[in-house]
């Protein structure tokens, strides 16, 4: 019903390709496949297809909270989030909360930054990153699991 609503927010002339996420592939029946195709603005794509190369072909990326998302802001693509991510603080991402903010989104369009601009704004985003993170792993060792807890208990 997302893919269905989204395509229906999408200024005339624009097309939705969904990529399915690679583990996911065969989760869904084949009905899922046959009715998200009969949508008339809906084409689907290889869940291999190389990311830099539809990003760079995007007017703009509609995600829940996926990597792309990263790939598409980073590469200087408009991101319009329906879920919260780390990643939302990029500036070229728009947490939206309605099919109507899409299409508002859509239609307003925006600027694509320079080169300069968008070294600018991930240097940037990088370093907000890198300030509110905290190296570790969890599901490495417990050693590794308790230093992090510690350190995230220090923070707080």
């Amino acid at each position: 019903s997302t893919i269905r609503y989204i395509a229906f927010s999408l200024p005339y002339n624009m097309v939705l390709y969904v990529k399915q996420h690679p583990g996911a592939v065969g989760i869904f029946p084949k009905t899922f496949y046959r009715d998200v195709l009969s949508i008339p603005n809906v084409r689907i794509i290889d869940p291999s297809e190389n990311n830099y190369k539809l990003c760079k072909r995007a007017e703009a990326v509609v995600t829940l909270t996926s990597t792309l998302g990263l790939e598409a802001a980073l590469l200087g693509v408009k991101v319009l989030l329906l879920g919260d991510v780390f990643y939302n603080v990029h500036p070229m991402c728009k947490r939206v909360y309605s099919y109507e903010e899409i299409t508002k989104e859509l239609l307003e369009g925006y600027h694509r930054p320079d080169t300069n601009e968008l070294i600018i704004m991930n240097n940037s985003f990088w370093d907000w990153y890198f300030r509110n993170t905290i190296p570790g792993n969890i599901l490495k060792s417990e050693a590794n699991g308790l230093a992090l807890i510690n350190k995230l208990e220090s923070v707080l």
